[in-house]
């Protein structure tokens, strides 16, 4: 700006100025929307007035952005983030988890729980079934009851024996390939004994007749 005004350039100038109020402009009005408003700078040089851009251009925030936020307090600012970021995500998982038909994006609801809960690998109770069911989200049941019935065959592939919880979940839910898939699992495991040349417990022969 000094350079300019030390040549003359009076008009390059007046430009530049106009560029600069519009830009601390939108710089005050993105502080207001994401409630930034305690951060005292308005220089666009400033660190926040790209953070806050990005934001609104709907970009993820890098781990530095999310830090420097934090180092200066911006709790505000910081909790709209995460909003923004749980219902990006309740977006991402309804179209993982084929339950698109359902225009609800409201972080507090109990189909994003249900997702959530398909998404860490957990079994989904009969109630979260029923909710699925009256929503005629049958796509997402069965992901989510193949989901579920991959991670147990997993689990007895290591050795890993079901627990009750499992085994009633496979009743409830008609998973008989999952009870395939552990006796003949076993049966291999056996086979390998005897051809070690180990014998079989009584409780191996019990389950053999059973």
């Amino acid at each position: 700006a000094n350079w300019l005004f030390n040549n003359q350039l009076v008009d390059t100038l007046e430009i530049f100025w106009q560029q600069k109020a519009v830009r601390e402009a939108e710089f005050a009005q993105l502080k207001d929307k994401y409630k930034a408003s305690e951060y005292a700078e308005t220089s666009v040089s400033s660190p926040l007035y790209q953070i806050l851009k990005n934001l609104d251009a709907d970009m993820q925030l890098s781990e530095s952005e999310l830090n420097w936020l934090e180092e200066y307090q911006l709790s505000e600012t910081l909790s709209i983030i995460l909003e923004i970021e749980q219902t990006r995500h309740f977006a991402e998982l309804k179209v993982k988890y084929k339950a698109t038909q359902s225009e609800d994006l409201s972080r507090s609801s109990h189909l994003y729980k249900v997702l959530k809960k398909i998404d860490l690998d957990n079994q989904l109770g009969e109630q979260d079934i029923n909710f699925l069911k009256k929503r005629k989200l049958t796509e997402t049941i069965t992901l989510a009851l193949d989901k579920f019935a991959a991670i147990l065959k997993f689990q007895i592939q290591s050795g890993e024996p079901l627990s009750e919880a499992d085994l009633d979940w496979v009743k409830q839910n008609g998973r008989d390939d999952v009870i395939t898939f552990a006796i003949e699992n076993y049966v291999v495991d056996l086979k390998i004994k005897i051809q070690l040349g180990e014998h079989l417990s009584e409780a191996d022969i019990d389950w053999l007749k059973q």
